[in-house]
């Protein structure tokens, strides 16, 4: 049976050089490496002004050579679990399914530019807004057979920690 829900998640981009981005100080949240100079702030939407609060001291403290955009309406996140998630995801993306977890991949998703998390036990689908409800729809449609359930959407709680070495991005 797999498992699917929408999530509530905050998101605070922070752009700078590679050794700026290196000194983020997010120990709760989640931080992927999503381009050498680009490094997202994921945790639960409740923690949004936490988020931006963290991210101004840390552009403080680059001198004004960095930027720090909350993006937590840009986005919609899905999550999919279930033993049968990585399915979903090859009817969703040509892109390779990675072995290693945790792992991000960008790329086409459902016809919509996304991101992909493949954590253990979740993969999680982020999808800008404004075709949020195309990904569902098409994880409905696509992905029908495989005995969906889907529930209430619910706060996002990620695994603090860093997804993506110094400089590099984790798209695969």
């Amino acid at each position: 049976m797999l498992e699917i829900r929408g999530r509530e998640v905050a998101i605070v981009a922070c752009h700078g050089a590679p050794d700026a981005l290196d000194r983020i100080a997010s120990p709760d949240a989640l931080q992927l490496r999503i381009a050498p100079d680009e490094i997202w702030l994921v945790a639960g939407r409740s923690r949004r002004q936490e988020l931006i609060d963290e991210a101004a001291r840390w552009h403080a403290s680059t001198d004004g050579n960095a930027l720090a955009v909350d993006q937590t309406d840009g986005w919609a996140v899905l999550t999919v679990s279930g033993d049968e998630r990585s399915d979903v995801f090859g009817r969703l993306s040509v892109a390779p399914i990675p072995t290693e977890r945790p792992a991000l991949t960008q790329g086409a998703l459902a016809g919509v530019p996304g991101k992909v998390l493949f954590a253990d036990g979740a993969t999680h689908y982020f999808v800008p807004a404004p075709v949020g409800h195309h990904l569902e729809a098409r994880v409905r449609d696509t992905s029908g057979d495989l005995g969906l359930r889907f529930e209430p959407a619910s706060e996002y709680r990620p695994t603090p920690g860093v997804l993506g070495g110094r400089g590099t991005a984790v798209t695969r």
